[in-house]
C-alpha cells in the first residue's frame, strides 16, 4: 500500500497539489477475524512520504469500524438434506452479502463445537449460505454470531437485492450497549425500510 500511496503522491506532486486523499484499500480480513491491518507501519511510512506544506487524508472506512460490532442472528430450523446438517438462520445474505459476494464462508461464534454445519438464510436459493461446514453445534431458537459485524454490514441491502424485500423478509434491528449505563438497548424498527 505504502507503493501506492508513493506513486499517488508522485502524481499529485506533478499538478502541483498539496492536499492529497491516498483513498484507502485498508482491507478487513473477514475469513480471519483476528487479521488486523498494520496501522503502525503504514502510518509510519506515510509519515515518511510526505513532504512539508503536504497534507495527507485517507479513507479508513470500514476497517476503524468493523471490529466495534458483531451479527447475530436467530436458528428458526436444523434440518438434514442428502445427508449434510443445515442450520437456517433468520437473517441470511439479504442482510450481510460477503459470504455471497466473495464466495467464501462467514467465520461464524457459536459457542459449543459440534458436527459440521452449513448455515443459510431463509431465502430459496443456493446463494443464500452464510457458512459451510462449520464445527459448530446449532438447535433451533439458539444464536450464531459473526464477528466483524461493525458498520457496512447492511449497505448491501434492498436496491441491490430487490428480491429481499420481495420475499417479506424482516430486516435486523441494532441492539447497542452502553458502557456508562450498563445497558442494552434494541433499535424501535428496522435500520432500512425496503424501497
Amino acid at each position: 500500500m505504502l507503493q501506492l500511496a508513493a506513486a499517488i503522491l508522485k502524481y499529485a506532486r506533478g499538478l502541483g497539489v498539496t492536499e492529497i486523499n491516498i483513498g484507502g484499500g485498508m482491507a478487513v480480513n473477514y475469513v480471519d477475524p483476528d487479521s488486523r491491518f498494520d496501522w503502525k507501519t503504514y502510518g509510519e511510512g506515510l509519515a515518511s512520504l510526505r513532504r512539508p506544506g503536504e497534507t495527507l487524508r485517507i479513507e479508513p472506512g470500514r476497517s476503524l469500524s468493523v471490529y466495534c460490532g458483531r451479527y447475530v442472528t436467530r436458528v428458526i430450523d436444523v434440518k438434514r438434506v442428502h445427508g449434510e446438517l443445515f442450520a437456517v438462520v433468520a437473517g441470511g445474505t439479504h442482510h450481510i452479502r460477503t459470504p455471497a459476494t466473495k464466495g467464501h464462508s462467514q467465520p461464524m461464534v457459536i459457542e459449543q463445537p459440534g458436527e459440521p454445519t452449513t448455515i443459510v438464510g431463509q431465502l430459496c436459493t443456493p446463494k443464500d449460505t452464510m457458512a459451510r461446514h462449520i464445527p459448530r453445534k446449532l438447535g433451533t431458537g439458539g444464536c450464531g454470531g459473526i464477528p466483524n459485524g461493525g458498520r457496512l454490514r447492511l449497505k448491501y441491502f434492498s436496491p441491490r437485492l430487490p428480491y429481499a424485500p420481495k420475499a417479506c423478509l424482516p430486516l435486523p434491528r441494532k441492539l447497542s450497549y452502553s458502557g456508562k449505563k450498563r445497558t442494552w438497548r434494541t433499535s424501535p424498527g428496522p435500520l432500512l425500510r425496503p424501497l
